[in-house]
């Protein structure tokens, strides 16, 4: 499998060298300490998890006049999941599009590719995870001033040699569409607005789709240079991927602001309607589900609360300084708390609300021009309500770390029509 993708690669290069092309990659290992992460740790001496996974990526744009296109390749494995001298199929498309105008201010862009909108609440890259997010999507662009559109179609299938429409298996969407818009006012002000519809087939059916839609809007205002300011509100609405009516919300807030030209705090909030699993009709439910947003960069380092699932509401403030032009560091506190009432099925009472606070400790430092090396720590102090929702025991010591290296080189290489200069430069 290697030698035929460098074989397809190298094929790539030769056929545009009339181009100015990029070949760029990624190696990206993490160790990370599992203790307690997503879920509270038990006293029963379970014992901590130590794993490395790494991603290794290959990429080749092009640009050739008003044509832009990009195929690129990753590999992602735990270390250890794959016996010595045992060649496992692990190599993965992540991008492979096209870009071309349509006139002056339209293009489209069709094939494999990333979607990634304002603060990637509903679409985003989520590069936390190894693999990340992307779709295969027809979209239009459009840019004309200072307003901007992408119109967006998706239709899957799982093979493509039926010759008629087949079951859709696969727990993602059948179709999916999205209108996204957006105005800058002025260089302190802009707005967004974002339509989705996902459509999803009922589980065992060919011909039984549930359709979804959510919409809100994205605003950036920056009043004064040292302040930054980010709110956003959604509404979900249709039927979810089991069929069940969704009538569900979520808002966010969040500011920044530069104390000093290296240091700066931050504070906001996010609330994730739910519902009460063990009192609300089954026939509906208040559930916000983040579809194909980020999930890690919300909530906190260590994963505790996953897609529409209880809802939840984080309470968060912290501080950020960099020390000189290679190393950084974060430090942040959340508060998580269910936005509504909770019925502890054993009980039959409603628990308290407070779930538990967690901190984190971010640390960044710059090796070289194309080398990170990024360290995370966090731990959570969970309450007894925590105990009744995700498990565990909040008595015990619940904490994540993590190590993770990221080396990111490119390569850009442009045709001189006025002498043949197609080689590396030196």
């Amino acid at each position: 499998m290697n030698s035929k993708l460098l074989a397809l690669v190298l094929f790539l290069l030769a056929a545009n060298l009339q181009a100015q092309f990029t070949i760029d990659g990624e190696i990206r290992p993490r160790t990370e300490f599992r203790n307690g992460y997503k879920n509270m740790q038990n006293t029963e001496g379970r014992s901590p998890e130590i794993i490395t996974s790494q991603r290794s990526l290959l990429g080749v744009s092009f640009n050739e006049k008003a044509i832009t296109s990009r195929i690129a390749f990753q590999d992602v494995r735990s270390w250890g999941e794959s016996p010595t001298k045992k060649d496992s199929a692990t190599i993965h498309l992540k991008e492979a599009w096209i870009g071309f105008p349509l006139n002056d201010i339209i293009r489209v862009k069709l094939g494999r590719q990333i979607l990634k909108y304002d603060n990637q609440r509903i679409l985003g890259a989520t590069n936390w995870n190894n693999i990340g997010s992307q779709h295969d999507v027809l979209l239009f662009k459009l840019k004309s001033g200072a307003f901007q559109s992408d119109l967006g179609f998706a239709y899957n299938n799982e093979k493509g040699s039926m010759p008629y429409e087949s079951y859709y298996p696969l727990p993602y969407y059948k179709a999916m569409s999205f209108l996204w818009l957006k105005y800058r006012f002025s260089n302190m002000l802009s707005a967004s607005a974002t339509t989705l519809v996902d459509l999803n087939a009922k589980p065992d059916t060919k011909d039984t789709y549930f359709a979804r839609i959510t919409y809100g809007a994205t605003i950036n205002f920056q009043p004064i240079k040292s302040l930054k300011i980010n709110t956003d509100c959604f509404l979900q609405n249709g039927k979810n991927p089991s069929g069940t009516l969704v009538e569900a919300y979520m808002a966010g807030f969040r500011a920044d602001y530069q104390l000093l030209s290296n240091h700066g705090i931050f504070l906001g909030t996010a609330i994730y309607s739910g519902s009460d699993p063990n009192s609300d009709p089954t026939n509906k439910t208040n559930n916000f589900d983040r579809l194909y947003g980020a999930k890690h960069k919300f909530l906190g380092y260590m994963d505790y609360f996953p897609i529409g699932k209880n809802g939840i509401q984080g309470i968060f403030a912290g501080t950020n300084h960099k020390f000189n032009s290679k190393l950084k560091l974060e430090l942040s506190a959340h508060i998580f708390r269910l936005p509504h009432q909770y019925t502890d099925a054993v009980s039959g009472e409603k628990i308290n609300q407070y779930l538990g606070t967690e901190v984190d400790i971010k640390a960044s430092y710059k090796i070289a021009k194309k080398l990170n090396l990024t360290a995370i720590y966090g731990t959570m102090f969970g309450s007894g309500s925590m105990d009744i929702v995700k498990g565990g025991d909040h008595n015990a010591t619940s904490n994540f770390a993590a190590l993770m290296l990221t080396y990111k080189p490119s390569f850009t290489f442009i045709e001189d029509s006025k002498a043949d200069k197609n080689l590396p430069p030196k």
